[in-house]
């Protein structure tokens, strides 16, 4: 049998890392992670920014903040900020810490490094790019979040463009931002706005997904939540109108 060469060992490990934490088994991806990162010599440029990144949001995921926060900030000191072929990735852990700072509660810091990635991968990549779709959703969420509707809502939309001009507009990550849309114009009390957002949210991911999926279920009850909204306004417009018909016809001589 062929004897495993130092890079393909790094390959296989960090493989096997990425599979090990897709399924939940974050103590085996760690130990992978770090095997990997024992023989970053043997890959090529970028590897130990990835791998310290990977580990953050494996921390990130298990609620350890503060080793998160420590393996952003590795992966950033290893990705060199003049280097242009390193711009997406540094973008990438920006929007990382990002998330990491929303969690925590901590905004204003998330606002800036979500606002730091974007403004990366914009120089980086000359004009639009569908990369900026997540980041872009990620700081509308956290606008949403704040109550600033109004800043929110154009970074939706301009992440609409990019995912439905890029992956087509029936893509399962377009019904993702459509119902975050949705419940932005729910929270406005843009009632058929919203409800025409969530139900085409509900309309691709049944096609992507099946109507039985969790996340498809979800938006159903959106789609719920809206038209009750829109049957109590209802409601109580025409009591209103019926009290004051009653109202005229009492005055009537």
């Amino acid at each position: 049998m062929k004897r495993e060469s130092p890079a393909e060992r790094l390959k296989r490990l960090s493989q096997e890392g990425k599979l090990a934490y897709e399924a939940g088994r974050y103590g085996e991806a760690e130990k992978r992670w770090r095997a990997a990162l024992r023989l970053v010599k043997h890959g090529a440029p970028g590897t130990v920014v990835a791998l310290r990144n990977n580990l953050a949001g494996l921390f990130h995921a298990q609620k350890k903040y503060a080793l998160a926060a420590k393996y952003f900030a590795d992966a950033l000191a290893a990705c060199s900020p003049e280097e242009p072929a390193a711009a997406p990735l540094r973008a990438t852990i920006l929007n990382n810490l990002g998330e990491l700072y929303r969690t925590q509660g901590k905004n204003e810091q998330a606002t800036a490094s979500f606002e730091q990635a974007i403004a990366i991968l914009e120089r980086s990549t000359g004009g639009p790019t569908v990369q900026l779709a997540p980041m872009l959703n990620n700081l509308a969420e956290l606008h949403r979040a704040a109550g600033k509707l109004e800043l929110a809502e154009p970074l939706y939309r301009r992440a609409l463009d990019l995912l439905e001009g890029t992956l087509g507009p029936m893509h399962a990550q377009v019904a993702v931002v459509q119902n975050n849309l949705g419940g932005l114009l729910l929270d406005a009390n843009r009632l058929e706005e919203a409800q025409a957002a969530f139900e085409r949210a509900f309309t691709i991911l049944g096609q992507a997904l099946g109507e039985r999926h969790p996340q498809t279920a979800q938006v159903m009850l959106n789609c719920a939540t809206v038209l009750r909204r829109r049957a109590h306004f209802l409601e109580s417009r025409a009591r209103a109108l019926l009290e004051q018909a009653t109202a005229d016809q009492v005055c009537k001589p």
